[in-house]
């Protein structure tokens, strides 16, 4: 065969070939999001949690098994920052454990021995728990119907299936593994509570000691809150909304003490 010919040949092979879809990828140190309703799950991955930013995170149409909104749906957000995190401060070498998670409730309250015990369920120092699962699902059509999509940052499964965040992290608690201490991580996208948006906060809680190294501590960091609305716009669009600065925190403090001083000469007038 002439060998511009069979140069061709191949370039058509390649061309009409079925090439390999672009599937989800989880990488450590990932912030996925996670909406379960109607036995469904939809993951997405909205990227490296340290580099979070306010503005829009991800976005998706809520599916036809989610009936085609997010009402009554539960929506967690959960990370673990750095899985291979050491002390830096007299115990070098030792792990520390970190993960992010969102709640309603007091995540100052978090055993900080249950910190290590929730970052195993996600991410643990050898690469095992959830999130290294998302990456080990098949194709649509894959696990006898149970994954529905599968594409650049994107699930749609079903709870049943055995690398669902239902299956493996939530179970009926939302508290990571059904973890002692560790609040409720999810929100429900509930219109007559909320009306037409949810919110839940966003935290990073860390393993940590006393200077003195005498006791373990719970380190919590606020990062935001994350929202959107219940999807019968037929879009779903999570946000983190920057908390207030120091000054507009202040001018909030000074208001409010105006009010009370203002209402203390009202009553004694």
């Amino acid at each position: 065969m002439h060998r511009s010919f069979a140069g061709l040949v191949c370039a058509l092979a390649l061309l009409v070939s079925p090439r390999p879809a672009v599937a989800f990828q989880y990488v450590s140190g990932d912030l996925i999001g996670v909406w379960v309703k109607n036995s469904f799950e939809v993951i997405l991955n909205l990227g490296p949690v340290g580099s979070v930013g306010s503005g829009a995170l991800g976005s998706f149409t809520p599916p036809a098994e989610f009936d085609g909104d997010l009402v009554g749906a539960k929506f967690i957000a959960l990370a673990v920052p750095e899985h291979l995190r050491v002390y830096d401060h007299g115990l070098p070498g030792v792990p520390q454990p970190n993960l992010v998670l969102t709640t309603n409730g007091d995540p100052a309250l978090i055993d900080p021995v249950h910190i290590g015990d929730a970052q195993t369920f996600l991410e643990s120092l050898s690469n095992t728990g959830w999130f290294p699962l998302l990456n080990t699902i098949g194709p649509p059509g894959s696990s006898g119907g149970q994954v529905i999509d599968n594409s650049d940052g994107m699930l749609e499964i079903s709870t049943a299936l055995v690398q669902s965040y239902t299956q493996n992290v939530g179970f009926n608690t939302d508290t990571i593994g059904s973890t002692p201490s560790i609040p409720p991580t999810a929100v429900v996208i509930d219109p007559q509570a909320n009306g037409s948006a949810y919110s839940i906060k966003l935290y990073e809680v860390v393993q940590d000691v006393k200077s003195d190294l005498s006791a373990l501590v719970t380190n919590v960091t606020h990062l935001g809150t994350l929202g959107g609305d219940n999807g019968t716009s037929g879009n779903a669009i999570l946000s983190r909304v920057p908390e207030p600065g120091p000054e507009l925190l202040s001018a909030a403090i000074a208001a409010a003490l105006a009010a009370l001083a203002h209402r203390r000469r009202a009553l004694s007038a």
